[in-house]
């Protein structure tokens, strides 16, 4: 009998992931395969993979506190099932309560993922009908309140995000759905930012807190050479993820404007070194107002990152405080 850790990682490599996935990649990477080979869309020719990937899918989802385990380690998958051993009567016991609610997900979750290729084929149909026609449906499709519809026009019309009509069409959704992060990453990592997107890009940033984290992120990489970029990185200065804040200072331009005095007086307040360094050397160049060299000057005294002394402390020196 194949060891159950190695059938594991066979059922990730199917899906191209390794032993560190979580669920939601696991789940992500077999909605993308599916869309490509599945026999509505790739023809009767692609059956046999299609089957390949739904079968590892399906035991990776029945085996889903093991791929937590198994993501946290392998070894000590291995021991903890070696010392169980003893109690594998009482879990398979416990496992067969389980199966019929397991079984339900898996049947709902197939039946998500034949909705959205049935979509997708039929939005590839009408494209071949009727271009014109179709780009228009697609467009109202964006404002949809299925996530899933949303996600399968975007991708599509970010083939014709130039065409009349689709940058305001985007705008629209980034209006009502802020928070659809799987739409907002695909149009970001689909599209080379154009002029024609700015008004796109404004409306994303003046929804900027409701952004996730992975979508904000996406979007500041998508902006990073915008040339006066700094009013549409302000607003992502107060987003909840510390990892989107320094993003947002990492990016801001050499010659743009500082971020506005509310802003500076926060981040000042942090301890962080990671918002603190750029935040300083922002400052370093554009000069430090006044009534933030207090802070400043204690963060040169007595911060534990040697890093955020030396910026603070190179700003005092300019001040000519020392």
């Amino acid at each position: 009998m194949m060891d159950a850790s190695i059938r594991l990682e066979e059922s990730l490599a199917v899906l191209g992931l390794m032993s560190g996935a979580s669920m939601k990649d696991i789940r992500s990477a077999f909605r993308q395969l599916a869309r490509t080979c599945h026999p509505d869309i790739a023809g009767p020719q692609a059956a046999p993979q299609f089957e390949k990937i739904t079968a590892a899918y399906m035991f990776l989802k029945s085996k889903e506190s093991d791929v937590a385990t198994l993501r946290q380690g392998g070894g000590a998958w291995k021991q903890g099932r070696a010392r169980n051993t003893q109690q594998q009567p009482e879990r398979e016991t416990a496992q067969n309560t389980k199966n019929s609610e397991r079984i339900r997900q898996l049947r709902l979750e197939k039946i998500l993922v034949d909705t959205e290729l049935k979509m997708a084929h039929l939005l590839e149909r009408a494209q071949e009908v009727d271009g014109k026609t179709d780009l228009a449906r697609s467009q109202q499709r964006l404002l949809s309140t299925h996530p899933a519809v949303r996600r399968l026009a975007a991708g599509f019309l970010i083939k014709y995000f130039d065409q009349p009509g689709v940058a305001e069409s985007f705008v629209n959704m980034a209006d009502r759905y802020p928070e659809d992060e799987d739409s907002l990453t695909l149009i970001f990592e689909g599209i080379f930012y154009q002029p024609v997107l700015l008004t796109f890009a404004e409306a994303v940033s003046a929804k900027a807190c409701q952004v996730s984290e992975k979508a904000a992120l996406s979007y500041l990489r998508w902006i990073g050479n915008v040339p006066c970029r700094e009013s549409l990185l302000q607003r992502f200065l107060s987003h909840p993820s510390v990892e989107v804040i320094v993003k947002a200072l990492s990016r801001w331009p050499y010659n743009g404007e500082a971020p506005d005095e509310i802003s500076v007086l926060r981040l000042l307040r942090s301890d962080d070194e990671r918002i603190l360094v750029p935040l300083l050397q922002i400052l370093k160049r554009k000069g430090c107002p006044e009534w933030a060299m207090g802070r400043v000057c204690l963060l040169a005294r007595s911060h534990n990152a040697p890093a955020v002394r030396v910026w603070a402390g190179s700003i005092v020196r300019k001040k000519n405080l020392v």
